[in-house]
């Protein structure tokens, strides 16, 4: 989702962490970044979105019974 969009745009190969663990420094790709900000605002748009609230409401009610 949009998290790894914005690691894409912040990071060309997607590789947030060196070998040895440490922050790998950011290098933004304006393309990616762009695409990141459209993925972010069609997925607030979604969830606002009254069938998508419906089915999301119908999705953990049976995964919630599931659990118990």
């Amino acid at each position: 989702g949009y998290t790894r969009s914005r690691r894409y745009a912040n990071h060309k190969n997607g590789h947030k962490y060196s070998d040895d663990h440490d922050v790998l420094p950011r290098d933004e790709d304006p393309v990616k970044a762009e695409s990141a900000r459209i993925f972010y605002a069609k997925y607030k748009q979604a969830k606002l979105d009254p069938d998508y609230m419906r089915m999301k409401k119908a999705h953990q009610a049976q995964y919630e019974a599931d659990d118990e």
